[in-house]
């Protein structure tokens, strides 16, 4: 049995059901306005990337946020990458720009993969876009 054929033939398999492309930005630290407010700044990692976004569903695993001191679980969803996508780290931004949640932001919760995976899955969280944009 050839498992480098049939894990490429797979993966390629899986790439094509990826309809939306994104960019993935994260923050590298902030400058400081002509107002004297400071300003994130943010590096673009990957641009037309392929991806698709799977949901939440009731095994999915979750993150707790704080909102006004009160602590709630937000079920995060799967966002899948082509399995050779490198260079995404916990708290990247994805910005999902054309495909069927064209305009939705995601944050990276957790970017490990796996071995002899078909995609890079990744836990994500949806956020607000931020204001810099």
């Amino acid at each position: 049995m050839n498992v480098e054929g049939i894990l490429r033939r797979r993966r390629l398999a899986r790439e094509q059901l990826m309809r939306s492309r994104v960019r993935v930005r994260r923050p590298t630290g902030d400058t400081v306005a002509r107002d004297g407010v400071r300003v994130p700044v943010w590096a673009d990692e990957h641009t037309n990337l392929p991806m698709q976004l799977s949901g939440a569903g009731t095994s999915s695993p979750s993150t707790t946020k704080t909102v006004g001191g009160v602590e709630f679980e937000v079920a995060a969803r799967m966002a899948e990458f082509p399995a050779g996508t490198s260079n995404l780290r916990d708290n990247d931004y994805v910005d999902i720009q054309a495909g069927e949640h064209a305009g939705l932001v995601l944050r990276v919760v957790e970017a490990d993969g796996e071995d002899l995976a078909t995609a890079l899955r990744v836990s994500v969280v949806a956020v607000a876009r931020p204001e810099e944009w």
